[in-house]
């Protein structure tokens, strides 16, 4: 396979010249300072020597060009419009795309990219950098959220937000627990419940934790992340929250006594309470099950509770002492596990239907 050069011999006066690593060019529509994934490579590849461009949308009152981090950020000027409609997003990513497309082209001649790596969303984005693409230059594609899922969701999105994990389990492909190819962390979105709850909000927040027994302690870890990230989200938008996902965590042994991991988990979160255990206190709901499951192998005689549907009653504090601030209530009508043996999945989900204290259904 061939491989661009990563440096390259610089001119100097004198007719000298000098050895110098090629820049790499970073494509997001997110505001620079508000993206801590891109961020967090940008400060990666600058420690380790290597020149950084950012091209990224632009607030009003940014500056269009600065140094941060050590990377050279550009900003265009084209803003979010958070919960508009689906036209107005599509003349929003049309102008980005045709500002970063130009902007590149500008900026190669000079910089001579090493790499142009686009972030999503939105996906036809890694179409901006195809000028260079076509001289030669490598693009990569950062797949920040699944586009279809974005536009498909039946309320409209508000904000998000995404945290990758700081911790991991050790990278080592042939031990158990190694979660090959995936960076995980938690993922949250603001959802408009119009007009089936008019003037209410929910924040739906997903994770997917490190599996494997042995690494409880890297879970802990995670679910420390997950609250500071819920805390902070919630900081100044107090909509109503649930937390969903495979959590890897045993909910319960033989008797439907709560495991220690369990507890330890949902005090870690700033206690949330658990949807499913509140509406089906005497049934298993187990969500990993080899009798029922063909994607599980047969000799897998595990039957456990890893996957959950949590509600806040109360903003995550990172101190337990400091006062707790309310925030919209949820109970649920309906919570089950969507047993459907589909060949997908080596878990079941869980399916919740959700109402808000005091709403008559239907109004």
């Amino acid at each position: 396979m061939l491989r661009p050069p990563v440096t390259e011999r610089a001119p100097e006066p004198g007719g000298r010249t000098r050895l110098r690593r090629r820049p790499v060019a970073i494509v997001a529509h997110s505001y620079f300072d508000e993206d801590p994934r891109v961020r967090r490579q940008a400060e990666a590849l600058v420690a380790a020597g290597t020149p950084v461009d950012v091209v990224a949308l632009r607030r009003p009152g940014d500056a269009a060009e600065e140094t941060v981090g050590g990377a050279r950020v550009r900003r265009l000027d084209v803003q979010r419009h958070q919960g508009a409609g689906v036209g107005t997003y599509l003349i929003e990513y049309a102008a980005f795309f045709i500002r970063a497309s130009l902007d590149l082209v500008r900026a190669q001649p000079r910089r001579r990219y090493a790499l142009v790596q686009v972030a999503t969303l939105p996906d036809p984005l890694v179409l901006a950098a195809l000028p260079l693409r076509l001289v030669g230059v490598p693009v990569l594609l950062d797949l920040h959220e699944a586009m279809p899922v974005f536009f498909a969701s039946r309320f409209p999105i508000l904000g998000r937000t995404f945290l990758e994990f700081a911790d991991a389990a050790p990278i080592n492909p042939f031990a158990s627990g190694y979660d090959a190819l995936a960076d995980k962390g938690v993922f949250g979105a603001l959802l408009d419940l119009a007009p089936d709850f008019p003037n209410k909000e929910l924040y739906c927040f997903n994770t997917h934790l490190q599996s494997s027994r042995q690494y409880d302690e890297v879970r802990a870890k995670q679910l420390a992340q997950i609250r500071k990230t819920i805390a902070r989200t919630l900081r100044n938008h107090r909509a109503a929250t649930v937390l969903c996902g495979d959590f890897n965590v045993i909910g319960e042994r033989a008797g439907l006594q709560p495991t220690t991991e369990y507890a330890h988990a949902l005090a870690r979160l700033g206690h949330p309470r658990d949807l499913f255990r509140e509406a089906n206190p005497n049934a298993p709901g187990f969500t990993w099950d080899a009798t029922r499951n063909p994607m599980i192998p047969k000799d897998d005689g595990d039957h456990e509770r890893l996957d959950y549907v949590l509600a806040f009653d109360c903003v995550p504090t990172t101190d337990d002492s400091k006062p707790r601030v309310p925030i919209p209530l949820l109970f649920s009508r309906k919570v089950g596990l969507a047993m459907v043996a589909t060949n997908l999945s080596d878990h079941f989900g869980v399916s919740a239907t959700l109402s808000f204290r005091g709403h008559v259904p239907g109004r």
